[in-house]
């Protein structure tokens, strides 16, 4: 019967399928081996037609006419991985570093590294360049010493000579305490002038009512009029 399927596990163990039968062939590709050291036969469920081995584990796939079914093999997997090429464990964050990695390795190596010709030299600036670099310089220097000169004089001005004197500490001080008898003061004259008001208003209002009363057309258009 002829093979229907060959695969090769990472530890260079061949997996052989004819018909429903797999066999697997130990170290197959470096020596002759007398008989397989696994076989494996699915019966009634038609010929194998793939195999595949699970990368770093004791595993291996088989699809026949029935469906898929597992087989273990032991000794087909790698037991110790690179972390560096392939890590089935990797996180998130290890496996972007990986693709950007890889992704480096593409790149020509002119493209990333220093021009060894460049390294060691002095740029040359044009003489234009340089004065107009000086000048702005310079003017950056004297707008700061004029910053400065102003700030010290507003400094001076506001240390104005016997400022902090006890006499005028307390004048100072005075000007925020309430004196009970000008408040007193100032609350009667607002009182008293509240009541001449009320009283004016009062008698107009009197005089009014009693000029309606005598049909006096002409006071009362002179009491309006001063109203």
């Amino acid at each position: 019967t002829p093979a229907t399927a060959l695969e090769v596990s990472q530890r260079g163990v061949l997996g052989l399928a004819y018909g429903p039968h797999v066999q697997l062939w130990q170290d197959a590709l470096t020596t002759k081996a007398q008989a397989p050291y696994l076989r494996h036969c699915y019966a009634g469920k038609g010929a194998v037609a793939d195999l595949a081995f699970v990368p770093y584990e004791d595993v291996m796939l088989c699809g026949h006419g029935a469906g898929a079914g597992t087989l273990l093999a032991p000794g087909v997997g790698e037991p110790n991985f690179d972390t560096f090429v392939a890590n089935p464990y990797q996180t998130r964050k290890q496996r972007k570093e990986h693709e950007v990695r890889m992704l480096l390795d593409k790149l020509p190596a002119t493209t990333i590294q220093l021009d060894p010709g460049s390294i060691g030299t002095v740029q040359k600036e044009a003489r234009e360049e340089q004065s107009a670099r000086q000048q702005a310089a310079a003017a950056a220097n004297r707008s700061a010493a004029v910053k400065l000169r102003t700030e010290e004089q507003d400094t001076r001005t506001k240390r104005v000579k016997g400022r902090n004197k006890a006499s005028r500490r307390h004048k100072r001080k005075q000007q925020n305490v309430v004196d009970v008898a000008r408040f007193q003061a100032e609350q009667k004259a607002e009182a008293l002038t509240r009541k001449a008001n009320r009283e004016a208003g009062q008698l107009k209002e009197r005089q009014i009512r009693e000029a309606g009363a005598m049909g006096d057309s002409a006071a009362l258009a002179k009491l309006w009029g001063k109203r």
